[in-house]
């Protein structure tokens, strides 16, 4: 007797179209969660940036507004000194028109010669001071 012949294996049952097009469905709609969430990532690391980038603009323009408020405060002290530098010259312009206008203007050079000469004299002790 002849050794009973194996059949081969069943083949799996095919598909039904109904079945194909569901296994497809599925798959897209795996392959659309997957992407949707690609995007998702993308727009929360995208106003992740956007929320850090206003917030370093916002530091910027408070720097800036500090910066310029300084620069407004610096000029007006410029201001105020070249003002009182201005007083500061008219009061001796006239300091020494009135003197000239007493003395005259060789009595006025003599006497500027000798505080020029007094001058001299006390820087000269003020350094000996110094030293000692």
């Amino acid at each position: 007797a002849a050794p009973p012949v194996e059949a081969p294996p069943a083949a799996p049952p095919a598909e039904t179209e109904d079945e194909t097009l569901m296994t497809s469905l599925e798959a897209a709609l795996v392959a659309e969660e997957a992407s949707a969430a690609a995007r998702s990532t993308m727009a929360q690391s995208s106003v992740q940036k956007l929320a850090a980038a206003e917030r370093l603009r916002a530091e910027a323009d408070a720097a800036l507004a500090r910066a310029a408020d300084l620069a407004r405060q610096a000029l007006a002290q410029e201001a105020e000194a070249c003002t009182t530098r201005a007083a500061e010259v008219k009061a001796s312009e006239t300091t020494y028109a009135e003197i000239e206008a007493a003395f005259g203007a060789d009595r006025l050079a003599a006497l500027l010669d000798e505080l020029d000469d007094l001058t001299v004299v006390l820087d000269a002790v003020d350094d000996a001071r110094e030293a000692s």
